[in-house]
């Protein structure tokens, strides 16, 4: 017979280790969403890893982000959006206004005053 533990990790708990950080987000599956806090970049993390990574000597938790609405959290976080959680309309409309900030740039650059 096998005992299964029932390992509870709030949402938006971070957890640092290894010299990393990640917020952590379980999944119906038992397993956990790991967003890296500096670049945003995702990975699936098991139960097994999740411990593993917690045990670490250096490794600390903070349940700071845990709690509130996503908006909330969000900006906690410093509001980061990636563009990959972007639907494909807005990142055609981030290129767009990328593309019109760096036309404005250039040509404040080369002198021309520009005006609203």
């Amino acid at each position: 017979m096998s005992v299964r533990l029932n390992y509870h990790v709030p949402a938006g708990t971070q957890l640092t280790s290894g010299g990393s950080s990640h917020f952590l987000y379980p999944q119906k599956d038992g397993s956990y969403r790991a967003e890296d806090v500096e670049t945003g970049s995702s990975e699936v993390w098991t139960l097994d890893e999740f411990l593993v990574r917690s045990g670490w000597g250096d490794a600390t938790r903070s349940n700071l982000m845990v709690g509130g609405s996503d908006s909330r959290m969000r900006i906690r976080r410093g509001g980061r959006y990636h563009r990959d959680q972007l639907s494909a309309r807005g990142r055609e409309n981030l290129c767009f206004r990328k593309a019109l900030m760096a036309g404005i740039e250039a040509l404040s650059a080369a002198g021309v005053k520009v005006t609203r």
